[in-house]
């Protein structure tokens, strides 16, 4: 009788789980939209990145995304990864790598060329989104009046190029 009921809450729990995964599947949009309408409504220029982002990545959970973006504490990282659903963000804080409401330019692993190639290579980033961060645009050609998109140049990264090799300039735009 044990055994015979041990495999009835079994199947039970089976089932039970795999609903519960199915459910989720169709609801995940509709929860990104409920979270956001809770929480500080895109600003213009959140929803204008957006909008000119999702026209040159493509929007695939295989693609993983470096967001840099000097200026802000961690709202508007959050309000663009939303925003470009299924893309990974490599993560601005974290419990093992916490930092102060997500001010990247004072963060060591986001600041410095030898760090930012540890991270391209460690999580295999794709693209990298340097909204006006200092440090990282420093560390380029580039103006830093600008925003960019960079695709990663694994190759380059593999044979340990200098830092400016490793990104490909896909757009800007201010």
């Amino acid at each position: 009788m044990k055994k015979g009921m041990m495999i009835a809450l079994t199947m039970v729990a089976v089932v039970w789980v795999g609903f519960r995964a199915l459910f989720s599947f169709f609801t995940v949009p509709t929860l990104i939209a409920a979270s956001l309408a809770q929480s500080v409504p895109a600003d213009h220029t959140d929803a204008t990145n957006a909008t000119i982002l999702r026209q040159y990545l493509p929007l695939s959970s295989k693609i993983t995304v470096m967001y840099l973006n000097g200026i802000d504490g961690g709202d508007n990282y959050y309000r663009t990864r939303y925003a470009l659903y299924p893309l990974h963000f490599i993560d601005y804080w974290s419990w093992q790598h916490p930092n102060a409401g997500g001010y990247v330019w004072n963060t060591p692993r986001f600041s410095t060329a030898k760090s930012l190639l540890h991270l391209f290579a460690k999580d295999h980033v794709d693209y990298v989104i340097a909204i006006r961060d200092p440090k990282m645009l420093s560390l380029l050609p580039y103006s830093h009046a600008f925003n960019y998109l960079f695709r990663v140049d694994h190759q380059a990264v593999n044979q340990n190029k200098p830092f400016a090799d490793t990104l490909i300039k896909v757009m800007s735009w201010s």
